[in-house]
């Protein structure tokens, strides 16, 4: 097995877990070393009363909080089982900072050496300690379409009285208000340098995550569209803030909310699109899969075939309406794709696998993200809109800026900017794959957050 191979397999597949010793949570990280590549794997140990619980993360491939299956921790031992991709890990607690072990898949078996990391080693440089010199304020507003509360943090500059509101909008996946991924909290970062240079900033954790009430397994881009609406509802509402200057800024599918949300209010003054999609969800994946694939040295027949799969699997999930038949079809294909592996799985890690993608390919949000045309709200909108993106996005690849100039008039609603060197999450990068996320110390860059601040000043309403 080549490690590319083992790589393919740790992003498509999952895992869940429960522990049974104090000393054991927290963070652990090691490195498989496969040939000349290095594969960090780690294991997020936590505990509620009595019970233990714990995530996977794969950085390599930008995977995180992979739920895992079954795990034993006796006498200093640690053994984990990852049924659905037939993974095993055994280890033993040398100290309570270190855990010697083995990791096993398919017939391959590594020494993987784990080591505790300490919470102070995990914040980032960028991330902003209180005191702060703005009002923070912790609130609650209703979307009262749905009949749930969401929960947010509103920070307010001081010494203003007629300044700017942004609603911060994350992208993809489950979210808090402070879009936390690998260690980072962009829009906590964000929302401090807006704050301190003069425009108020809301952000809210959604639906189902954090405080917030709701739930997120079944939301779609509309419903968190809704709870968008509902945060501009609530900032009308107050006495203290110039609903005349309220503005959205959406990361990554983000930027799709913001734009459904401007085409529906015409109060929204602008719009800040950080790599913000153009091009419907299918065709965006394939690119994004494509593109990585590249830049990971993948041969073009290996990444060309994956293409094909997963173009297969998006067109079931386009075409057919019917749950039962779309359920059967993507099962059935699955299937031929897993005798086709040169990983070869028992039946029962079969039955989990296809299962597990099942579920998430017939998700509301995967099929209504897969079939959204962006054009159809993008086209709509009369507010002032800045699209930004980094020229290393292998998930929203910059060519997305160039489709949206086509699609927004007149041209003088918009600014466009390509910063070099940047990823996904603008980030000062070297290839800009997602294994780099965690490993740069660097949240946002600050060149991205003063051309935003500067943009915003200058493009709001009198």
């Amino acid at each position: 097995m080549t490690s590319k191979k083992l790589l393919y397999i740790i992003l498509f597949l999952s895992l869940h877990t429960s522990f049974y010793a104090q000393e054991i949570t927290g963070t652990w990280s090691g490195k498989l070393e496969i040939q000349s590549t290095e594969l960090t794997i780690v294991f997020n140990i936590f505990k509620e009363q009595k019970n233990y619980s714990a995530t996977m993360d794969s950085p390599n491939q930008g995977a995180k909080n992979i739920p895992v299956t079954a795990i034993d921790f006796k006498d200093s031992i640690l053994n984990i089982s990852i049924v659905n991709i037939g993974i095993e890990f055994t280890g033993k607690l040398s100290s309570k900072d270190s855990i010697i072990g083995t990791f096993k898949q398919a017939g391959l078996s590594l020494p993987l050496n784990l080591s505790k990391l300490e919470v102070n080693k995990r914040i980032k440089p960028q991330t902003p300690i209180p005191p702060f010199p703005y009002n923070v304020e912790e609130l609650v507003f209703e979307n009262t379409e749905d009949e749930i509360l969401l929960s947010g943090t509103l920070t307010i500059p001081k010494g203003i009285d007629d300044f700017p509101i942004v609603v911060l909008i994350s992208g993809s996946g489950v979210q808090n208000r402070d879009s936390e991924i690998f260690g980072h909290r962009p829009f906590l970062v964000l929302s401090d340098y807006l704050s301190k240079n003069g425009i108020a900033v809301l952000r809210f954790d959604e639906r189902g995550v954090g405080k917030s009430e709701g739930t997120f397994k079944t939301a779609t881009t509309f419903d968190f569209a809704k709870d968008v609406i509902s945060a501009v509802n609530y900032i009308k509402k107050r006495n203290d803030i110039n609903y005349n200057r309220i503005g959205l800024v959406g990361h990554s599918e983000g930027g799709l909310t913001a734009s459904i949300v401007a085409s529906k209010l015409k109060e929204i003054d602008f719009i800040v699109l950080l790599a913000s999609p153009a091009i419907r969800g299918d065709k965006l994946i394939l690119s994004q899969q494509r593109a990585i694939g590249k830049v990971l040295g993948l041969e073009k027949l290996e990444i060309e075939k994956k293409q094909e799969i997963n173009k297969k699997l998006f067109d079931l999930v386009v075409k057919i309406e019917n749950d039962e038949v779309l359920k059967n079809e993507i099962s059935k294909l699955l299937q031929e794709v897993l005798n086709d592996e040169e990983v070869k799985l028992n039946e029962t890690d079969k039955e989990n696998y296809v299962s597990n993608e099942t579920e998430k390919l017939m998700s509301p949000w995967f099929r209504k993200f897969l079939t959204y045309e962006p054009k159809s709200t993008i086209k709509k909108l009369e507010c002032n809109v800045l699209a930004l993106s980094g020229s290393k996005d292998l998930q929203v690849l910059p060519k997305n800026i160039e489709i949206l100039k086509k699609m927004i008039r007149p041209k003088k609603l918009l600014s466009t900017k390509i910063f070099p060197n940047l990823n996904h999450l603008f980030q000062e990068c070297k290839t800009g794959l997602p294994n780099e996320y965690s490993e740069i110390n660097q949240t946002f860059s600050p060149v991205v957050m003063n051309f935003i601040t500067n943009w915003i000043k200058t493009n709001i309403s009198d």
